[in-house]
């Protein structure tokens, strides 16, 4: 039994450290303060926030790309992107939706985008298995490449990157003042969880982690019965930035390879875009070596929606209905 004496210290000390976490919460907030880390995963790739922490992917989209393939009626077409910023910003996606539409006008096209700015093939397994596979898509483009082969920031590959838990995060989030702290403390152990790119170290994605990647979106897809559908990546070819056309190469013929012992359909537009400057993002002094622009993306479109017609053949077009989602599967 505690003394009065005592038990009035303890009271004491209580009410002051209540008193000072009310006055430091309510101060920071007055003072516009926040400093949740996980809140702000992507901006050491893009800059500003664009995307909400996810302790699986590390970042996603505060939307459902996928809505369209949850939402399809049975005999829909459902067709599925897997990609990063290239998927985002040439529009081919959506495009090639548009000219499958116009070529197989019997069968309703429900496609998803559910490319992710930043994401590598690593990403894009986990995307995939834990979110859109029970949708079964019957054809699932894979357009994976550039992120992989970015140093990682810490050093560290996407395969070993150990972000927090959810229930952290929430935590974090819940208070201006555990943020504050959550960010000071995650800054002392940075190399535990960042994946945004960087200058050294090692690759975000090892090219034989590549190859394995892109080898489990194929059978995942073969799984069910559903028609994969690789995609190289083509570049901007830039003399003068020799450092990373190598790297790149090594990569685009990983995806040639595993085409061709997988007897996969693959649409390859390297050769056809990576001396044609005005098909790039940017003005002609300072172009996006990546990124390709609207007019480039059409003909992406246009090529790539021949190349699942033909895996796909006329009986499917015609007669088969497009797998329903597998029961119970409530992607988030």
């Amino acid at each position: 039994m505690l003394k009065k004496s005592t038990r009035r210290r303890v009271v004491f000390s209580l009410t002051t450290i209540t008193l000072v976490i009310v006055i430091a919460e309510g101060g920071l907030r007055l003072a516009g303060v926040d400093r949740n880390p996980y809140n702000q995963f992507m901006l050491g790739i893009t800059g500003e926030r664009f995307a909400e922490f996810d302790e699986h992917r590390f970042w996603r989209y505060q939307y459902s790309p996928e809505e369209p393939l949850r939402m399809r009626a049975p005999g829909d077409l459902g067709v599925l992107v897997l990609s990063d910023s290239v998927g985002m910003l040439s529009g081919y996606p959506q495009a090639m939706f548009d000219a499958l539409a116009r070529e197989a006008p019997s069968r309703k096209v429900a496609g998803a985008n559910a490319s992710v700015t930043g994401y590598t093939s690593f990403q894009g397994v986990r995307y995939f298995e834990r979110e859109l596979a029970g949708l079964r898509p019957e054809v699932v483009v894979i357009n994976y490449g550039w992120n992989d082969h970015w140093r990682a920031h810490n050093g560290i590959p996407d395969k070993e990157q150990r972000p927090p838990s959810s229930a952290a995060t929430g935590l974090a989030a819940s208070s201006r003042l555990l943020g504050l702290l959550s960010w000071g403390l995650i800054s002392l152990r940075k190399g535990s969880y960042d994946a945004s790119p960087g200058e050294a170290g090692r690759l975000r994605v090892e090219l034989k982690d590549y190859e394995a990647n892109l080898m489990k979106l194929v059978r995942g897809v073969r799984a069910y019965g559903g028609v994969p559908v690789l995609v190289t990546a083509p570049y901007l070819h830039a003399p003068e930035e020799v450092d990373w056309i190598p790297v790149h190469l090594q990569y685009n013929a990983v995806v040639r390879r595993v085409a061709r012992r997988e007897a996969l359909p693959l649409l390859d537009m390297v050769e056809h875009l990576k001396h044609r400057a005005e098909l790039f993002l940017g003005p002609p002094e300072r172009k996006d070596f990546v990124h390709y622009n609207d007019a480039a993306g059409k003909m992406v479109a246009q090529r790539l929606a021949k190349v699942i017609l033909a895996a796909l053949g006329q009986r499917q077009l015609e007669g088969r209905q497009a797998a329903p989602p597998a029961p119970g599967a409530q992607p988030r």
